[in-house]
C-alpha cells in the first residue's frame, strides 16, 4: 500500500512483500498423514539451495494427536518439532517442543507445556496455564539470531469466571512471569454485559521487575492499549 514514508510498518515485509509460490502435497495413510511443502523461486537468482523445505507427520489416535515436523530455510536456523495434544479427565493437555541446530551443529532445545480446562456446568469457569523453557535464548538475549527474545523459564496463566450468579458479569485475569529475571505482569479484568450489544470492560495492569528485565522492557500489549468503540447491528430476516 502507498503510505506516508514517515509511517513505520512492522514487520517490514508487510511494506514490500515479494509474491511467493509454494508446492504442497499430503499423503494420508490411515491415521497417519505426511505433508510436505517446498517454495518455488521468486527471482532469477534463487536456486535449489535457497528454497524452503518442510515436512510434517501427523498421527491421530483417539483423543491423542502427535506430530513430528522439520523446516529448512536458507539464512535461518534449521528446526524440528515434536507436538503432543491429548485430553483426560475433562482437561486438554499439550506439549510443543523444538530443537534448533546452529551452523556448528550445537542443538538448542525448547519446550512448552500447558493445559486448558473449562467446567461443563455452572459455575462457568475457564482456566489455562503454560510453562515454557526457551533454550534458544538466555535472559540476556538471543543465543540464536532468529530466536525468540525471552529465554529461560517463563509461565503464563489465565482465568475467567463468566455469568456470575446468572448475571452478565465476568471476572478474570492473566499472569505472566519470567523466572529467569523475576519480571512479570498481572492483569485482573472484568466485563459486564449491559445489553445484547453493549458491554463495559476494565483491565488493571501491573508490571513488576527491576529496570532492564524482560517484562519491564516488553510489557504485554494489554497493559499498553486503550480503546473505545461502538457498533450498530442491522438484522434482516425473511421467510419463504
Amino acid at each position: 500500500a502507498n503510505v506516508d514514508p514517515s509511517v513505520e510498518i512492522l514487520p517490514s515485509w508487510l511494506y514490500r512483500a515479494i509474491p511467493a509460490l509454494w508446492l504442497k502435497a499430503a499423503f494420508p495413510i490411515g491415521s497417519l498423514t505426511t505433508t510436505g511443502i517446498v517454495s518455488l523461486p521468486s527471482k532469477a537468482s534463487e536456486g535449489i539451495s535457497t528454497l524452503t523445505y518442510g515436512v510434517t507427520n501427523e498421527l491421530v489416535l483417539g483423543k491423542t494427536y502427535l506430530s513430528l515436523s522439520g523446516l529448512y530455510q536458507a539464512n535461518l536456523t534449521p528446526r524440528c518439532t515434536f507436538n503432543l495434544k491429548t485430553s483426560a479427565w475433562g482437561i486438554d493437555f499439550y506439549v510443543d517442543s523444538c530443537i534448533a541446530i546452529d551452523s556448528a551443529g550445537t542443538a538448542y532445545p525448547s519446550v512448552l507445556g500447558g493445559f486448558f480446562y473449562q467446567t461443563s456446568t455452572d459455575p462457568n469457569i475457564k482456566l489455562t496455564a503454560e510453562l515454557r523453557w526457551n533454550g534458544e535464548s538466555s535472559s540476556l538475549g538471543g543465543l540464536l539470531a532468529d530466536a525468540l527474545p525471552q529465554g529461560g523459564l517463563s509461565q503464563a496463566m489465565a482465568f475467567a469466571w463468566s455469568s456470575i450468579g446468572g448475571s452478565g458479569l465476568t471476572l478474570g485475569g492473566t499472569w505472566y512471569h519470567d523466572w529467569a529475571d523475576g519480571s512479570g505482569a498481572v492483569m485482573p479484568s472484568f466485563s459486564y454485559a449491559l445489553g445484547p450489544s453493549l458491554t463495559i470492560k476494565g483491565v488493571f495492569p501491573l508490571v513488576y521487575g527491576t529496570p532492564g528485565t524482560y517484562y519491564v522492557e516488553n510489557p504485554p500489549a494489554e497493559s499498553l492499549s486503550y480503546a473505545l468503540g461502538g457498533a450498530v447491528m442491522l438484522v434482516l430476516s425473511a421467510s419463504f
